[in-house]
């Protein structure tokens, strides 16, 4: 199963001494492909600090490649979702 527009799906593995984020291209299996790994904080608030500070990381990584894409002439997906009139 992959999700509707084709884009990997991003797993975070928390263990005890490691985290590992890795990118999966279906629900499916268990292969992936390694995005980072770093060592667990012990305390929970720093590990997730950690976590969304990789993450804003990475958020704005995509966003730059999409800019870039959009300069050289791609076209720029999005997902939009809308209610019908039919729909009541």
């Amino acid at each position: 199963m992959l999700t509707q527009n084709g884009n990997p799906y991003i797993g975070i593995d928390i263990g005890g001494t490691s985290t590992r984020i890795g990118s999966f291209q279906s629900l499916d299996t268990s292969d992936f492909v390694l995005i980072t790994k770093f060592p667990t904080e012990q305390d929970y608030q720093q590990q997730l600090q950690q976590i969304i500070a990789l993450n804003n990381s990475f958020i704005q990584i995509l966003l730059q490649q999409k800019v870039n894409d959009i300069i050289k002439g791609a076209t720029l997906e999005l997902n939009l979702a809308a209610p019908c009139p039919g729909d009541r």
